[in-house]
């Protein structure tokens, strides 16, 4: 019998190769970089009987870091879309098992080891939030393939007394994690780790700040990989070392040192996800039809304030629970709909954006809920247009590209007349 591949090792090697492609721009060739050693360390660790974890995207690596285990964020195998036919394989698999209207990212950890193509984890750490998804399906995957799993409690809103709700848990967590691996948490190699993420945050907040200019010097098509390395890497030297070197490079631009990404026109602010498929007729056609740049994406939306001083071991969890709290989507999407629409329109507003594009996982019924209505307060608050749009951001058959491509093109017309006419009354009102 043919022995399964391990698609964790496969996307490891993928993303390795694709960063050698000269044809990448520095910020897309390191962040696959990244990525890819990250896979291969994980299948590494596998092959060696080292425990690895999965984790969900708003659980702090830098706890793992320092215990010495590997941690994959389970929504993010996602990428698997970089292997041509995958994502349909496992997504389609796991439907035989589970309803479609569960989330896409959260079926094809599933149909992966229904499939046995990855390696199972030693352990499973999630946290109870932003959406159904999450604790309904994980939860009874790790019971039915018997991987011990522990969910941490994530409060409705954020409050100081959450935080230190959620502190208390992430100590558990970690007492779990040891019992269940037999690793032991080193407070020393924690501060490390931590203060190598203050930094990253630190740097995340200063891209995003270099973004809000106009023209932007560092557009999503640079960035757009930061959130994926941070959910993952964050506590790690390597990941401070890309975003420093996105940040440099938008400072070269500033500098006329390297060429704007493009002449931009529009400013476009994707106020949710952003299809992973099909760019050169989405993100890319809009940049070289219309002169649209997308500027950012909820997920990028990382505003964790950067540590002050040397934190003792109390303050450092205090600090991990705050994260955990205000990671994007967990931030956005658990309380009550105000949380997401105040955000949205921060994004329109502090990134000047002509236009605004709600990409729906159709999966994602609390925002599809609230969508007209922030839809709305944008236009009202911002005089800025906003296109919902119905996809699967990483399943290309629920919307095609040239389903996405039609209606942007109805959409491009109309943030140019409201451009337009935006600019008419200012002058007319400077006169």
């Amino acid at each position: 019998m043919a022995e399964h591949p391990n698609v964790i090792k496969e996307l490891g090697t993928i993303f390795s190769a694709l960063s050698k492609n000269p044809a990448l721009t520095p910020e897309k060739a390191q962040g696959l970089g990244l990525l890819g050693g990250l896979y291969l360390k994980a299948a590494g660790a596998h092959e060696k009987g080292e425990p690895t974890a999965w984790i969900s995207f708003g659980i702090p690596p830098e706890i793992f870091w320092a215990m010495d285990i590997v941690p994959v964020v389970d929504l993010n195998l996602a990428t698997i879309s970089l292997i041509p036919g995958k994502v349909e394989k496992y997504i389609d698999l796991a439907t035989e098992a589970v309803p479609d209207y569960i989330c896409s990212t959260n079926r094809i950890p599933l149909g992966l080891a229904l499939s046995g193509d990855a390696p199972l984890p030693n352990i499973w750490v999630v946290q109870n939030a932003p959406c159904d998804s999450i604790p309904g399906l994980d939860s009874a995957m790790a019971k039915y393939f018997g991987i011990p799993y522990y969910s941490v409690h994530v409060p409705y809103v954020n409050s100081p007394l959450g935080y230190e709700y959620t502190a208390r848990d992430l100590k558990k967590m970690i007492a779990w994690v040891e019992g269940q691996t037999g690793r032991k948490l080193d407070v020393g190699r924690l501060k490390g780790a931590v203060q190598h993420s203050s930094r990253a945050h630190e740097l995340m907040l200063k891209i995003r700040e270099m973004a809000m200019l106009v023209p932007t010097p560092c557009s999503l098509n640079e960035n757009r990989l930061a959130y994926t390395a941070m959910i993952q890497l964050a506590g790690t030297p390597e990941v401070v070392n890309y975003l420093q070197m996105i940040y440099d490079r938008a400072q070269d631009r500033l500098s006329g040192k390297l060429p704007y990404p493009i002449q931009e026109k529009l400013r476009i602010a994707w106020i949710y996800t952003v299809p992973t498929y099909s760019p050169g007729l989405i993100v890319d056609y809009m940049a070289n039809e219309y002169g649209a740049i997308s500027l950012t994406f909820m997920l990028n939306n990382m505003l964790v304030p950067p540590v002050k001083g040397d934190l003792d071991y109390e303050e450092m969890m205090l600090w991990l629970a705050q994260k955990v709290c205000n990671m994007p989507m967990t931030r956005e999407c658990r309380g009550p709909w105000e949380v997401y629409a105040d955000s949205a329109l921060d994004l329109v507003q502090n990134y000047k954006a002509d236009g605004a594009i709600f990409s729906g996982h159709t999966a994602c019924k609390s925002n599809w809920a609230a969508a007209k209505l922030v839809k709305d307060k944008i236009l009202e608050e911002a005089g800025v247009p906003t296109l919902n749009l119905e996809t699967d951001f990483i399943d290309g058959r629920v919307t095609p590209g040239e389903a996405v491509r039609d209606q942007l093109i109805e959409f491009m017309a109309l943030i140019q007349r409201n451009k337009r006419s935006r600019e008419e009354k200012n002058q007319a009102a400077s006169r």
